[in-house]
């Protein structure tokens, strides 16, 4: 195992030891840097990316709310319009103020522009200008029918405006489910019902200005209200799962379907009670507008329930997306600061401890055995400033025994040398006695010749007498 960590880290290993501290510090730190950067751009790219997306979304639903209120004011033309076309003159007024409502309403729905809109919502916006255009300059002229027709295609193409709005919006791909229910509840769910409570009370208002109803007026009458009761269906299974998602929305939307329902019931009563079954239908047309125009009051409240909702909704994600991406930033910048600081502050007490142990080194090397190096930490270095000082202790004690044995071995040497003198003092006196005693036996050897020689002459002389003594003399 260590081998291989050796051979797989020893090209670093190589790099790092050619470099010095200032210079691994920062190649280790831009390479670290580099990667934390990017890691964080990365995060904060996506933060703001949703915040950007967020605030397009914002953006659609005001466009949104602003084609929604277009089109009820193009409801409430087509009555007022239907109404003058079937006789009843006061109307011209109200739809001619209706119109010009309806043409301030588009104004102002196009003046704030979508961010990323393309060509093909500018090409639709022209379309619908265009439409609009054909709109006025035909509805004055136009029959009951016909004004029916042109207020179902420019509603139509006001709804097909809505969803495009709402598809560069990125609504439809919004990814909480409360907020696209809500999202689904006000361009597609509640246009239906406004719809077909339209088409209730167009029909009401028809039946009390001719007075006069038939049994394709009442199976007409009766589809449009199982299409309303329908459409109030699918709403309120929106509600129920924007219920889940956001319960704090759930009592309002409840309250807001259970009027709708109620305004449902008010309304089949009306109709039924002065259209259907009467023998003499003599309901003026205003009263029958005034009385079947429940439903529609608390659908339009419902969508200004949902409306605020939706508004509510964003607002919160793109604050909490902007108070992430601030708190994000300020942690990087933090934590930049953080690591510069204790990377500074770790090369700084590397360089200490560096510089500790090559002045210790150097007043070791120059012989200052007590000096002892103190780095000032309990790192590594201080290991090697605790080694550095026991071999210190160490060579202090083995240069004190050998002083020791040194000044032990002089004066054992003294001693020897003056040993040595003596015997050689003695050594002296003895060659002088010696060559004393060797004179004095040099003189007796010459003596005993002496005596030797003595002693011949005078044997001779003994013999010479014996012999003359022999002869006779």
């Amino acid at each position: 195992g260590d081998q291989i960590m050796q051979f797989l880290f020893a090209p670093a290993v190589r790099m790092m030891n050619s470099l010095r501290f200032a210079t691994r510090f920062i190649l280790i730190g831009a390479a670290g840097g580099v990667l934390i950067a990017g890691l964080m751009f990365q995060f904060l790219q996506s933060v703001g990316e949703r915040l950007r997306t967020t605030k397009a979304e914002q953006t659609g639903v005001s466009h949104v709310v602003a084609l929604r209120e277009t089109s009820q004011l193009l409801d409430q033309h087509l009555l007022a319009s239907s109404l003058f076309s079937l006789g009843e003159s006061a109307s011209e007024k109200d739809a001619a103020a209706l119109r010009e409502r309806i043409g301030v309403a588009l104004s102002a729905a196009r003046k704030t522009g979508l961010e990323g809109a393309g060509p093909d919502l500018e090409q639709a916006w022209l379309a619908l200008e265009k439409e609009w255009d054909v709109f006025n300059s035909v509805i004055g002229a136009s029959s009951t029918p016909e004004i029916r027709e042109l207020h179902q295609r420019f509603g139509d193409r006001l709804a097909a405006q809505a969803r495009l709005i709402a598809d560069h919006a990125g609504l439809p791909l919004d990814p909480e489910v409360d907020t696209n229910y809500l999202y689904d509840t006000l361009v597609n769910r509640l246009p239906q019902l406004f719809e077909a409570l339209g088409q209730i009370r167009l029909k009401a208002s028809s039946i009390a200005s001719i007075q006069m109803i038939d049994a394709a007026d009442i199976g007409r009458l009766e589809r449009l209200t199982a299409d309303a009761i329908a459409q109030l269906a699918r709403i309120r299974e929106n509600t129920e799962k924007i219920g889940k998602a956001a319960p704090a929305f759930k009592p309002a939307l409840d309250k807001g379907l259970d009027d709708i329902q109620a305004g449902l019931d008010r309304m089949r009563r009306v109709i039924d009670g002065s259209l259907v079954n009467v023998a003499d239908i003599n309901i003026p047309v205003a009263e029958a507008l005034s009385k079947t125009d429940a439903p529609r009051q608390t659908a339009a409240d419902l969508e200004k329930t949902v409306i605020a909702a939706l508004t509510e909704r964003l607002a919160e994600r793109a604050g909490a997306l902007s108070d992430q991406r601030s708190v994000n930033l300020g942690l990087v910048a933090l934590g930049l600061a953080l690591a510069g600081y204790l990377s500074m502050g770790s090369y700084l007490s590397l360089q200490q401890g560096t510089e500790h142990l090559l002045e210790g080194g150097r007043r070791l090397a120059d012989g200052e055995l007590a000096y002892r190096i103190d780095v000032g930490s309990r790192d590594e270095f201080a290991d090697i400033a605790d080694s550095f000082n026991r071999m210190a202790g160490s060579f202090g004690e083995v240069i004190n025994t050998l002083k020791s044995s040194a000044d032990n071995l002089s004066r054992t040497a003294g001693a020897m040398n003056e040993a040595t003198r003596q015997v050689a003092g003695g050594s002296a006196e003895q060659s002088r006695l010696t060559q004393e005693t060797a004179s004095s036996a040099n003189a007796m050897s010459d003596s005993i010749g002496e005596v030797a020689s003595n002693a011949g002459e005078v044997d001779q002389i003994a013999r010479d007498g014996r012999t003359k003594t022999d002869e006779g003399y």
